[in-house]
């Protein structure tokens, strides 16, 4: 943090002081704000100010390390970290995920770009087009038929497909690779 305009030197006794904001800023913290501060000193109050500063929140962030294309496997890149005022960066991610391999790059991405929660996403495990099999359950009995995915998904996501023969239009949730569970 650093002001953005001179301090008015105070005189003050020499020992243990106190800042303390008054009020927290109503839409976070920003680049540029105004705080509202009083100083103390034993317990006495020195005097309230207002001062606009200027603010930064350095951290260690995960970039890309070249151009990516969406969809490349975050297992297949080597992320390279790097210190970067947080401030702008909405969702910056501070941690890789534990399995990379079940990752990808939701989005194309340029050299030392960050990356953030938006930009990486689970591997999608069914393609727009591809032939899966849709199983219908209840109880025991168990229906299995071949249905064209009409989107990408990946596991737990609710997609729309269509039965091959009849084409018929539903929805079904990714089960796993190649199955998707249609719900009665």
């Amino acid at each position: 943090m650093r002001f953005n305009r001179p301090w008015k030197v105070v005189s003050i006794a020499d020992g243990p002081l106190e800042l303390q904001l008054l009020g927290s800023p109503t839409q976070g913290l920003q680049a540029s704000m105004s705080l509202h501060f009083q100083l103390k000193s034993n317990s006495e109050i020195l005097g309230e100010w207002f001062q606009p500063v200027g603010i930064k929140l350095w951290s260690s962030v995960w970039i890309a390390p070249n151009v990516i294309r969406r969809g490349t496997p975050l297992s297949e890149i080597e992320p390279l970290q790097d210190r970067r005022d947080l401030i702008g960066i909405q969702e910056a991610l501070l941690q890789l995920p534990e399995n990379l391999g079940a990752w990808e790059i939701g989005e194309s991405m340029n050299s030392g770009q960050v990356l953030t929660r938006r930009s990486i996403r689970l591997r999608t495990v069914i393609a727009r087009g591809a032939m899966v099999d849709g199983i219908v359950r209840s109880g025991r009995m168990e229906i299995t038929a071949k249905v064209e995915a009409l989107e990408d998904g990946v596991p737990g996501q609710l997609i729309r497909i269509r039965n091959v023969r009849t084409r018929h239009e539903m929805r079904g949730r990714i089960e796993s690779e190649g199955t998707v569970i249609i719900p009665l």
